[in-house]
């Protein structure tokens, strides 16, 4: 038996350790409600909306989106080439109220994000293709909208 100082895992333990290295971030999923949700990333919650709401949210600064739209950011995000910053992701009710949100927001289904202004340019000229369309409304520039179910 090998001491624990020569130890050498053996093909199949280095297979499984890569393996799991490799596990895409959005297949881990924690429930947030009664949503399913995947992290993709932080974003700054501003000084205004803690005010507003009274205290941080439960889910803190993650952005999260629902399985379909993380996998689309996830794959839109390599593509880019380096981190697309997100100003606002989900937003549970209470959330989107504090900061005068729709009351019908894609936020609080966990279908939309806000893009940060880096990346914004490339993800209107790219996004359709990874299912990620821009909202066009009066004084929007940042809201993208997944798309494809």
């Amino acid at each position: 038996m090998d001491s624990l100082l020569s130890y050498t895992p053996d093909k199949t333990s280095l297979l499984q350790l890569d393996f799991v290295a490799r596990i895409p971030q959005w297949i881990t999923s924690k429930k947030y409600g009664n949503k399913e949700l995947f992290e993709v990333g932080t974003y700054h919650l501003s000084d205004e909306t803690k005010k507003a709401l009274g205290k941080d949210p439960y889910y803190g600064n993650k952005a999260l989106l629902t399985k379909g739209a993380s996998q689309a950011f996830n794959r839109m995000q390599e593509a880019y080439g380096k981190d697309i910053p997100i100003s606002s992701a989900y937003r549970d009710k209470e959330h989107n109220e504090a900061v005068n949100g729709a009351k019908d927001s894609g936020h609080m289904r966990g279908n939309v994000l806000d893009i940060g202004k880096t990346a914004r340019k490339w993800v209107k000229k790219h996004g359709s293709k990874y299912g990620w369309g821009f909202a066009t409304y009066p004084g929007n520039k940042w809201h993208f909208e997944y798309t494809k179910p």
